[in-house]
């Protein structure tokens, strides 16, 4: 896996070419973190799709894995077409 970024609570890397993964850091804060962050993907499921939004693909502990935007970020995506 190549790595794309990193952040406060983790690290981003391109996992294939449709899939990210947020890997958390190893601190008690930045983990806290990144299980709040996969408790709003799991609220985002329950209704449709929202075009504009990373979508979450499957989840464990310390990793999330994401829709992948190659050109930065899915609305910039969008406008392409």
């Amino acid at each position: 896996m190549s790595l794309i970024g990193r952040g406060a609570t983790g690290a981003v890397y391109q996992f294939n070419a449709f899939i990210a993964v947020k890997r958390a850091r190893t601190g008690e804060d930045e983990q806290a973190d990144h299980a709040n962050e996969q408790k709003i993907f799991q609220t985002l499921e329950k209704y449709s799709p929202i075009p504009y939004l990373i979508r979450c693909y499957y989840q464990r502990p310390q990793d999330t894995f994401l829709e992948f935007a190659p050109n930065g970020c899915i609305a910039t995506l969008l406008n392409q077409y």
